[in-house]
């Protein structure tokens, strides 16, 4: 339908505007806050995957830190309308 490709065709790409993380290092959780979460795809950190995510809300994403997620880190996320721009995210070790 007209509707369905009308809304896919204005999607935006995800906007990350923050992110905390409950515990430390690989395998903790991160909440990013930010906007168009809802269809995410894919959750990376630097160049590796979250080792799982988890969509919350248009606004919230729950991810947990991969193995190799240590340090200063460009989390990204993405959606049908493509790759939002990365935030600069620092990974207990």
């Amino acid at each position: 339908s007209n509707s369905i490709a009308a809304a896919i065709a204005n999607t935006a790409k995800p906007a990350t505007v923050g992110a905390s993380q409950t515990g430390t290092g690989v395998g903790s959780l991160v909440t990013l806050t930010g906007a168009n979460y809802t269809g995410a795809t894919g959750v990376k950190f630097g160049a590796t995957a979250a080792t799982s995510f988890t969509v919350v809300s248009d606004s919230r994403i729950v991810c947990v830190v991969p193995t190799g997620g240590t340090g200063s880190q460009d989390i990204t996320v993405t959606n049908a309308a493509g790759t939002g721009d990365g935030f600069t995210f620092t990974v207990a070790a």
